[in-house]
């Protein structure tokens, strides 16, 4: 492409090109997003600088603009709660969307899961403290900074933040955050206590 024209219209989320390439002219409406997708793919082509390869966490199992998609499958985890200190827990299957701005989070959400079968997976409610609504967690005062595109290192980091909600509802037969940490310290994971969503991963929009 040598040559582009771009029309934006306020009353519609799509936009209208014209461009040149090769001598012919092309009109055609594209959406917001393929506009941006086509600007950086042709400025890609221009430019000699150098960039840092990027390599992505085995964990991150979708990612686009704005987002990153997070699968960590059930492991231990040393947790805080405000009042009382830590915990080594047993931590369930969860997946995490995480969307950013440049190198700092915006949000996090969250959800759990039994077996992971791609987008067909089952989501469950987040069955920790500090939960918001739209399956969100509460970050609080944690460090929201991305390093090196570390987002698999920045979501642990939000993680280990200090739990500071008492309650929570994320889970059947248990409401009290240190009761809960205690159960989790000396049991396996209760999935059968999970609530359901009734939605798939493929239901999620980002």
């Amino acid at each position: 492409m040598t040559q582009i024209i771009v029309k934006f219209d306020s009353s519609n989320k799509d936009v209208q090109i014209c461009s040149k390439s090769n001598g012919e002219v092309i009109f055609k409406n594209i959406s917001l997003n393929k506009l941006m997708d086509l600007l950086i793919q042709e400025g890609m082509k221009y430019d000699d600088e150098k960039k840092d390869m990027v390599l992505l966490d085995h964990q991150i199992i979708g990612v686009g603009r704005n987002y990153v998609v997070i699968n960590q499958p059930e492991c231990r985890k040393i947790v805080t709660y405000i009042d009382t200190g830590s915990y080594r827990i047993n931590f369930p299957n969860a997946i995490y969307i995480m969307h950013f701005y440049g190198n700092k989070i915006q949000d996090i959400q969250a959800f759990s899961y039994i077996e992971y079968k791609g987008l067909d997976t089952d989501l469950y409610e987040y069955p920790m403290p500090n939960e918001l609504s739209g399956n969100k967690i509460c970050m609080g005062s944690a460090d929201r900074k991305i390093v090196n595109q570390d987002y698999t290192g920045a979501l642990e980091r939000i993680i280990a933040t200090q739990y500071t909600h008492s309650h929570f509802s994320g889970v059947k037969g248990f409401s009290n955050t240190v009761k809960w940490f205690e159960y989790l310290q000396k049991n396996k994971f209760p999935y059968k206590l999970l609530r359901k969503l009734n939605m798939q991963l493929r239901d999620i929009r980002v």
